[in-house]
């Protein structure tokens, strides 16, 4: 897994609410772009999921990537 995608992880797993994209962003020390576009991939690998559009949250899966 790469840098990015880790510090998303760990904005998420930081954050007590589902977040957009420029609130993981500003957690992470991130652009927005960066964190859209890996949003994407990461919700593939079923590491965030979405409870309400345009909000994120990180999954069982993804904290454990964290480890």
């Amino acid at each position: 897994m790469d840098e990015i995608s880790l510090k998303i992880l760990k904005a998420l797993s930081e954050l007590k609410e589902p977040a957009g994209c420029g609130e993981i962003g500003k957690k992470a020390d991130l652009t927005v772009q960066k964190v859209m576009g890996k949003l994407r991939s990461l919700s593939k690998e079923g590491l965030v999921e979405s409870p309400v559009k345009g909000k994120y949250v990180i999954t069982e899966k993804g904290r454990s990537a964290l480890k």
